[in-house]
């Protein structure tokens, strides 16, 4: 049996062997892959660590903001257009709710007339929102859009009294991509004041709510019918919260307010710009189990 020394001999005595060429550059481009990877995995727990000390960071600041402020910074920073798309619409399952906001720019501030009462950012589209979550909920399938009616017409030049007419680009093309939709709400908070807009309810203040129909809609009393309905499931568990149906035409070109499109259409105010976001989301949150309730009774009949 050969010893250790002669096989070391055996070994140098042997011809040297020099791999293939490719061989080489196989084994090259595979180690330098697995290298690459182990690279990014290292930068990446470095990235994570670092993320996420910064995170707690921010986090640690923001909780010393107070609880108004705080809010509209959080509302604020939903709303930021590249993040947020403007019509939000649940892929799932066809919508039966839409809701829009014609005077989308409306805001909550009683430092300010109503007539100045306007923010691009902090306005009524955040109740919409807050109405698409409430609605989901309740496996009510809605879809909100917040397209920047305001902000196009300033665009196009166009008056306060267009305004219909821009937002009606919006409702017309989901209906006729979506023939399930069968509730219209166009939502508004009014210019009244604050002693009109406000309902208080256990030392809770809450932004009543006012439906509004035009006798210019075709679908006029299906319209009205509706906004009953809705008035007196509200009626039922919040008695004086809604401030009951306006019967109004538009000053403008659409003098239906849109409600010529589809029955069961209304324009919803809630609250009054010398209210808080806070009053508007907790009747929003009302307004849903409304909703909710009105959907439930019409599958039975």
């Amino acid at each position: 049996m050969p010893t250790e020394k002669d096989l070391l001999q055996l070994i140098k005595e042997s011809n040297t062997v020099v791999p293939r060429e490719e061989f080489v550059l196989n084994t090259k481009s595979l180690l330098e892959k697995k290298a690459r990877k182990k690279e990014k995995r290292r930068k990446y727990k470095k990235w994570s660590i670092a993320s996420i000390s910064v995170f707690i960071s921010m986090m640690s600041g923001w909780w010393l903001v107070s609880g108004a402020n705080f809010e509209k910074i959080s509302n604020s920073l939903a709303s930021i257009e590249h993040k947020d798309p403007p019509v939000m619409v649940d892929q799932t399952k066809d919508p039966l709710v839409y809701i829009y906001h014609t005077h989308n720019q409306e805001t909550f501030n009683p430092e300010l007339s109503a007539e100045y009462a306007y923010d691009e950012s902090y306005n009524i589209s955040l109740a919409g929102e807050r109405l698409l979550e409430q609605l989901k909920s309740y496996d009510i399938v809605a879809i909100h859009d917040k397209t920047d009616v305001m902000g196009i017409a300033k665009e196009r030049g166009l008056s306060f009294q267009d305004l219909y007419e821009i937002s009606r680009e919006g409702l017309l093309k989901q209906i006729r991509n979506h023939d399930s939709i069968d509730m219209v709400f166009d939502i508004h908070r009014d210019s009244q004041t604050k002693d009109i807009t406000t309902k208080k309810m256990d030392g809770i203040e809450y932004g009543k709510v006012f439906f509004i129909v035009s006798p210019a809609s075709p679908y006029y009393e299906e319209n009205v019918k509706f906004a009953e309905s809705l008035h007196n499931e509200l009626e039922k568990e919040y008695p004086g919260l809604s401030r009951g149906i306006m019967h109004k035409e538009s000053h403008g070109t659409q003098k239906a307010y849109n409600q010529d499109l589809l029955a069961k259409s209304l324009i919803v105010e809630i609250g009054g710009y010398e209210n808080k976001m806070e009053d508007i989301y907790r009747t929003v949150d009302i307004m849903a189990e409304a909703i909710k309730e009105v959907v439930k009774l019409e599958k039975l009949n």
